[in-house]
């Protein structure tokens, strides 16, 4: 009789491994916070408790911009591989252009210095991002004056773009 108690209890033992076996071998990776599907991280925050979302950009590809509505412009031009797109825009004067780098290399829009664009500033008041874009960063400028104002890309000079504002 005691022999039949420690085959029910290997049985059992045998019948529980092959479920916990099972239920490992078909599992379906977890897509939930804080790391969920399509390189979005949401979390709590440092110190707000608040969820937070940090955008990873794909390891291959052109990455569709994030550009909050505040900061939304006339004209958007696409900064990737292979230069701007467009390179020639027309606008009106005071509307504003945002520049939104696609390339995984960095790029930095100055102004042509043949003509440049009058300004009395320097950083957000000239037409000058400043510093180097990196995947995904924008860069918005409002053209206040009439004119054709070039424009390249100061880490790859061979870069160049137009605004003409009339």
């Amino acid at each position: 009789m005691k022999k039949d108690y420690i085959s029910i209890i290997i049985g059992v033992a045998v019948v529980a491994l092959i479920v916990v076996g099972i239920f490992i071998a078909f599992r379906q990776p977890y897509f939930g916070s804080p790391t969920g599907s399509g390189g979005v991280n949401v979390g709590a925050g440092p110190s707000t408790g608040q969820n937070v979302a940090t955008y990873t950009p794909p390891k291959v590809g052109i990455v569709q911009p994030v550009v909050p509505i505040t900061e939304q412009a006339n004209v958007v031009i696409d900064i990737t591989a292979v230069g701007f797109s467009p390179a020639v825009v027309t606008i009106k004067p005071g509307q504003s252009v945002i520049w939104t780098n696609r390339d995984r290399a960095s790029h930095w829009i100055v102004p042509d210095p043949t003509d440049p664009y009058p300004s009395n500033g320097t950083c957000g008041s000239a037409l000058n991002s400043c510093q180097a874009l990196a995947l995904g960063q924008s860069f918005r400028f409002t053209f206040n004056k009439a004119g054709t104002w070039g424009y390249y890309d100061k880490l790859n000079p061979k870069f160049a773009g137009e605004i003409v504002v009339q």
